[in-house]
């Protein structure tokens, strides 16, 4: 059966109202940030411990299509970090800022049963690694400083990242840009395979 817009709209504040309700996590308070996927139907909101500024905090997942109506559990950490939220919610990327030498990139895709999954991927690792072979380096540089976060979602499982950082009066590394694929673990470096899905023709034009 169709709903209309009426009957929509008040099952998405049905939804809403019920995850505010919802109390948090024992010992945590819910923060004012949150991240929303461009559909809604994914949030992500952010849990803190108040008895420490920097200490424990979590994120957790809202489903609209989800039965259960307690939050799913993504990630725990410290110190501060922020979400992106790929176009429909199917990928999630985590930036912590871990301490202040170092930032983490953590990224979670949606499975088939709606939660999600840590991928198993060092990713400053594998970008220092791809960052020496490019500069035609025999090893990669040391860094006392080093960060390596998404910018941003291209698709729905491929994000641009970045790896930044500098050892203290030797070097600094102000960006060094890549590509990764959820669905394949493979990184890249060539923007003319994103663009190329980027264009989609209505049908009703290829029959006209």
């Amino acid at each position: 059966m169709a709903r209309t817009p009426r009957l929509a709209l008040l099952l998405s504040v049905a939804v809403a109202v019920s995850a505010i309700a919802s109390p948090p996590p024992a010992g945590f308070v819910k923060q004012d940030q949150e991240y929303e996927s461009h559909t809604g139907d994914t949030i992500v909101r952010v849990y803190r411990n108040p008895s420490e500024s920097l200490g424990p905090m979590q994120f957790r997942v809202f489903q609209k299509d989800s039965s259960d109506p307690d939050r799913f559990l993504l990630w725990e950490g410290a110190n501060r970090a922020s979400a992106l939220v790929s176009f429909d919610g199917e990928s999630i990327a985590i930036n912590q800022h871990a301490m202040s030498d170092l930032g983490l990139l953590f990224v979670f895709p949606r499975r088939g049963d709606g939660s999600y999954q840590k991928m198993d991927v060092d990713f400053e690792k594998e970008a220092l690694k791809l960052f020496a072979r490019q500069q035609e380096l025999k090893e990669a540089p040391a860094f006392d400083h080093i960060y390596c976060y998404a910018e941003t979602w291209l698709t729905d499982h491929q994000l641009l990242g970045v790896l930044s950082g500098h050892e203290s009066g030797q070097h600094s590394l102000d960006g060094f840009w890549f590509i990764f694929d959820c669905s394949s673990k493979r990184f890249s470096f060539d923007l003319r395979e994103i663009n190329k899905t980027g264009f989609h023709k209505n049908k009703k034009e290829d029959n006209d």
